[in-house]
């Protein structure tokens, strides 16, 4: 299964990245090899639809489940929500121990966030 994670480097070692939309890289692990790479998040620039242009690349790299620090803007969890990826949120710890969270099943569904910075 691969699973995506924003993150605020290209490393397993960096923090969870408390923003979905505008996160600076998504770091795509596949749980059965534990291979991974990062991914520079195309939605960091955008002058809108950040949520939206990242929720796409998610889903386009295959991952069923996304972990991010925060919450998820209204855009980017029904683009998330449209390909069938799971919502999850870590809050703020690194990448790696998020992935050891999700196997262990310790993370909380990811929420809908009320104001547009929280994404």
């Amino acid at each position: 299964m691969k699973i995506a994670i924003s993150s605020a480097s290209d490393s397993i070692e960096g923090k969870v990245d408390q923003r979905f939309g505008r996160g600076a890289y998504f770091i795509i692990f596949d749980t059965e090899t534990e291979a991974w790479e990062a991914i520079p998040n195309p939605g960091v620039q955008a002058r809108g639809g950040a949520g939206v242009q990242a929720g796409q690349m998610v889903v386009n790299s295959g991952a069923t489940v996304i972990i991010s620090g925060g919450h998820y803007g209204p855009s980017a969890h029904s683009a998330l929500e449209a390909g069938g990826v799971e919502m999850l949120s870590a809050g703020t710890i690194s990448v790696k121990e998020a992935i050891a969270k999700f196997k262990a099943g310790e993370l909380e569904s990811g929420a809908i966030g009320a104001d547009r910075h929280s994404r």
